[in-house]
């Protein structure tokens, strides 16, 4: 990796400092942090959502953007790229001021494609080799005891909503379709002739719609290898059922910041629920024209299938099936 990055490793080298609970350091006399987590889940699973719920604990403090995108679309050559990464946990350092703060206070990162975006990897590999590492690797290689948080949705849903969020202007069920078949066709041959292992065939293939995206035990079992129990994995629909209840205290205590019930924690603010409002709007008008045909949904059944059954196997849970 260092041969790769070595700028990233020059700049992020420095000793941290221990009374810190978030990875901080000194660099010319200042005291600058790094994330103590980082929300990697594929987009379109309900990050915004639980980025903002979880900032409800005072012992989170809240990092703007939610999406720095540093890692996924990283610059070598510029030194601004480095600075503003820092400056994302100046809030942190801010009020961080006495000695329980310092201890106790974290901060984190929300960029969803952190999990998903290889091209800056692809571009330092030759294309006929495997990707020899992701953007996890080089996360725990500077921050070794960094915590990740994933969200994983229904892959047939998550597939369609990427696609009328992200996807071509001309967007249509049929277009839907034609995208989907070529798209796995080509994720196929990489597979089966290509002799690429799952991680390369799924950084190899960026079209929309992001089936690919959707084969999660690729890049969940590399992420896992590396991090290990400092991973958190939950399903998204778990989040919108039981996310006060069950998820948040969980959340928590992954974390390690103080437990708090659901009536302990502050509301949340006009401009959070202003972004989440958009976000339901943009979420019914998906509902009124993002539907797709139905053999394009039992081509993902069946798809998807074999790829689920990896992961729950994986992580010993079934619910990763999306069988209800």
């Amino acid at each position: 990796m260092k041969k790769y990055f070595p700028e990233i490793f020059t700049q992020f080298s420095h000793p941290f400092v221990p009374k810190y609970k978030s990875p901080c350091f000194r660099k010319e006399g200042r005291v600058q942090c790094l994330p103590y987590f980082h929300l990697a889940s594929p987009t379109k699973s309900a990050t915004t959502d639980f980025w903002f719920n979880i900032h409800r604990h005072p012992q989170i403090v809240k990092s703007k953007p939610k999406e720095p995108q540093f890692f996924a679309f990283w610059d070598k050559s510029s030194n601004k790229s480095y600075s503003n990464y820092l400056k994302l946990q100046n809030v942190l350092v801010k009020e961080a001021k006495t000695p329980a703060l310092k201890s106790s206070l974290i901060s984190g990162s929300g960029t969803c494609t952190t999990m998903s975006e290889f091209k800056q990897i692809r571009e330092k590999t030759p294309p006929s080799s495997n990707i020899p590492f992701t953007w996890g690797d080089v996360i725990h290689a500077i921050t070794p005891n960094a915590k990740i948080i994933t969200l994983l949705r229904n892959p047939i849903d998550r597939t369609i909503s990427d696609y009328y969020h992200f996807g071509p202007q001309d967007k249509s069920p049929q277009h839907f379709h034609k995208e989907l078949i070529r798209h796995i066709e080509t994720f196929n041959t990489c597979i089966q002739f290509k002799n690429m292992t799952l991680l390369t065939c799924i950084a190899n293939n960026d079209r929309y719609p992001q089936v690919v995206n959707s084969i999660y035990i690729g890049v969940i079992a590399d992420w896992r290898r590396v991090f290990k129990d400092q991973m958190l994995i939950i399903r998204t629909e778990d989040w919108h059922r039981h996310k006060e209840f069950n998820i948040l205290p969980k959340v928590f205590r992954f974390l390690g910041v103080d437990p708090l019930d659901e009536d302990e924690l502050p509301p949340i603010n006009d401009n959070f629920k202003r972004i989440i409002d958009v976000h339901q709007v943009s979420k019914k008008a998906q509902d009124v024209h993002g539907y797709i045909l139905p053999e394009s949904r039992q081509v993902m059944e069946k798809f998807f299938e074999p790829y689920n059954r990896l992961l729950a196997d994986f992580l010993g849970d079934t619910r990763f099936l999306w069988r209800q």
